[in-house]
C-alpha cells in the first residue's frame, strides 16, 4: 500500500511539473513537496485505518465500506463545519481537519497535524498487528 501511495503522489507531482509547462504557470517546489508529503501521510493514514478494519472484522467488503464512510464522513464534516455552527465542535474528528492545504502551502505543515496523523497510523498498525496475531489463517 505504501509503495502504491508513494508512486501515486510522486507521479502526481511529476504530472504537475509537466502540466505547468502547458499552461505557462509555476508552483514553488517547496510548496509542492510540502503538499505532496502531507497528502502521502493522509493517504497512508486512511489506508492503515482500512487495513486495520479489514483485519479486525475479517470481511473486506465491510471494511471497505467503513473506510469509505471514514473518508466521506471526514469530508462532509470538514466541508459543512465551515457553515454549520454546531458542527464546528466536532470538526477535529475529521481526518481532513489535519490537512489544511492552504495553510500547508503558505506556511508549511503544523507539527501537531503530523503528530495526529502519525499517531492514528501507528495505532491502526498496532491494532492490526494484535488482531492479525489472534487470527486463525491456517
Amino acid at each position: 500500500m505504501v509503495t502504491v501511495i508513494t508512486t501515486t503522489v510522486v507521479a502526481c507531482a511529476g504530472s504537475i511539473y509537466v502540466m505547468q509547462i502547458t499552461i505557462d504557470e509555476s508552483i514553488d517546489n517547496a510548496v509542492l513537496w510540502r503538499l505532496i508529503a502531507m497528502t502521502w501521510l493522509l493517504l497512508v493514514t486512511l489506508g492503515t485505518i482500512v487495513f486495520s478494519l479489514a483485519i479486525g472484522i475479517g470481511n473486506r467488503a465491510v471494511a471497505t465500506g467503513l473506510g469509505i464512510l471514514v473518508v466521506v464522513g471526514s469530508f462532509i464534516l470538514t466541508t459543512f463545519s465551515a457553515g454549520v455552527d454546531w458542527l464546528q465542535n466536532y470538526e477535529m474528528a475529521s481526518l481532513f481537519y489535519y490537512f489544511p492545504a492552504v495553510d500547508i502551502a503558505k506556511t508549511g505543515a503544523r507539527w501537531e497535524d503530523i503528530a495526529v496523523l502519525s499517531t492514528i497510523t501507528l495505532l491502526a498498525l498496532l491494532i492490526s498487528w494484535l488482531n492479525f496475531r489472534r487470527r486463525d489463517i491456517g
